[in-house]
């Protein structure tokens, strides 16, 4: 939320959550969590956009048929997200705006 209000552009966003994928939801995966958050936004996963900034974000995303783009704000490199095989930008503005590196 902290790198959304810098760049000024909560406008861009119906919800923004994040956990990590060990934090203890039991059974339900980081791709559960998604889908039910999509379903009481009502948005289509198709529809939504997710925003990680590790590679299992990507994963889960796609797992629940959520496009995802990776940018380098945590532990994961720049080098191993563009590795990766998935999106990536190099900001979370350039995410926003469909600027990816790939």
């Amino acid at each position: 939320r902290d790198n959304v209000a810098h760049f000024g552009i909560e406008g861009y966003f119906a919800d923004i959550s994040g956990l990590p994928a060990d934090y203890g939801f039991g059974p339900a995966t980081k791709a559960d969590r998604m889908l039910a958050q999509l379903k009481t936004l009502g948005v289509d996963p198709g529809a939504a956009l997710m925003i990680g900034d590790a590679i299992d974000d990507a994963v889960e995303a796609a797992a629940a048929g959520v496009p995802a783009v990776l940018v380098a704000t945590g532990d994961t490199s720049m080098e191993r997200l563009l590795s990766s095989g998935y999106r990536v930008a190099d900001s979370l503005l350039a995410a926003v705006r469909g600027d990816w590196l790939v």
